[in-house]
């Protein structure tokens, strides 16, 4: 593949196309390190435009790999409402999330890189929305929503994955892709200040990557799906608790291992 370096800005321009409604659950790009004993990789990167990620991993020794990560909102939108008493009500919508997890690998010069991980997260959202559309009246067939307030959700994510990539050649790109699956644990899930129950606790998301460049520092694209399992399209939050998601990203990678003069 030449010049794959052009793909990343290309796929964070394209995310503008392919936005969708705030969600209360908020994936992140799955963590992919492709790395052998004593090595050291961090990330961080965007993901559709909305969100900033940083990642790190290590392997302390082989075949074990131990990572993290964090994630925040920066595309934060405002919102503003009459109050009923001649003012106005402003939000602003957040997103935090936090994760560890601890990962089994085997690494061939052939057959290329395997890997199952394991780990947990915590993550909190919080954002303004209208809600439950609806015609007017007959007269006026267009939908207008009927309620408003704020979305504020705070879980624990439980997550498996196992994901692969192309043997290292020390020239050129390497594709792989990942099958992660998530399991939700709200801890808080209200609309309006009343407690909401979530369609789905599990969400399954396959995703595709891409990885170029040479020496400490290399980059990244990646491209997939966050789709729950088991949503209840006659639950009104339904849209909200149970939605499908982008998982398009690109950003860099640095090896600090390899600025210290590490060798394989």
């Amino acid at each position: 593949m030449k010049n794959p370096l052009p793909l990343a800005p290309l796929l964070l321009a394209s995310t503008a196309l392919l936005s969708s409604c705030a969600a209360v659950y908020v994936p992140t790009t799955p963590s992919t390190p492709l790395l052998e004993k004593g090595q050291v990789e961090v990330a961080a990167g965007l993901r559709t435009l909305r969100y900033a990620e940083a990642q790190a991993a290590w392997s302390p020794v082989a075949h074990v790999l131990l990572t993290g990560e964090l994630a925040t909102g920066i595309g934060k939108s405002v919102s503003s409402t009459s109050n009923g008493q001649g003012g106005t009500n402003t939000y602003e919508d957040t997103h935090g999330q936090g994760g560890l997890g601890l990962g089994l690998y085997n690494s061939s010069a052939k057959s290329g890189y395997l890997a199952v991980m394991s780990g947990i997260g915590w993550g909190r959202s919080n954002f303004f929305a209208f809600d439950n559309y609806k015609p007017a009246s007959p007269f006026f067939p267009f939908p207008l929503p009927t309620s408003e307030g704020v979305y504020d959700a705070r879980y624990r994510r439980y997550y498996g994955q196992v994901y692969f990539a192309s043997a290292d050649d020390d020239s050129g790109p390497r594709i792989g892709g990942s099958l992660r699956a998530v399991w939700l644990d709200y801890t808080r899930l209200t609309y309006a200040d009343v407690p909401i129950v979530a369609s789905t606790h599990v969400y399954v998301e396959p995703s595709a990557f891409l990885r170029f460049g040479q020496g400490p520092l290399r980059f990244y694209t990646a491209i997939g799906l966050s789709m729950p399992l088991g949503s209840d399209r006659a639950n009104p939050s339904d849209n909200r608790t149970s939605s499908t998601s982008y998982l398009l990203s690109a950003g860099i990678i640095l090896r600090p291992d390899l600025l210290i003069g590490h060798k394989k």
